[in-house]
């Protein structure tokens, strides 16, 4: 008899822009965390962030 067991990880990284799901992550619990994935639109979104950012942070 085989006994195997599936381990399913809870954690999920979805694309802050687009909700694509980036990949999956071993967690204790259900758990989801946000990074930008490789679409031209969302890296292109990532970096006029990025810089909106710095322009704020370098008036300051």
């Amino acid at each position: 008899m085989n006994h195997s067991v599936k381990k399913v990880n809870m954690g999920v990284i979805l694309c802050r822009h687009c909700n694509a799901l980036i990949d999956t992550v071993d967690t204790n619990r259900i758990a989801t965390f946000y990074g930008v994935c490789n679409q031209p639109e969302c890296r292109q979104q990532r970096s006029v962030t990025n810089a909106s950012i710095r322009d704020v942070t370098e008036e300051e």
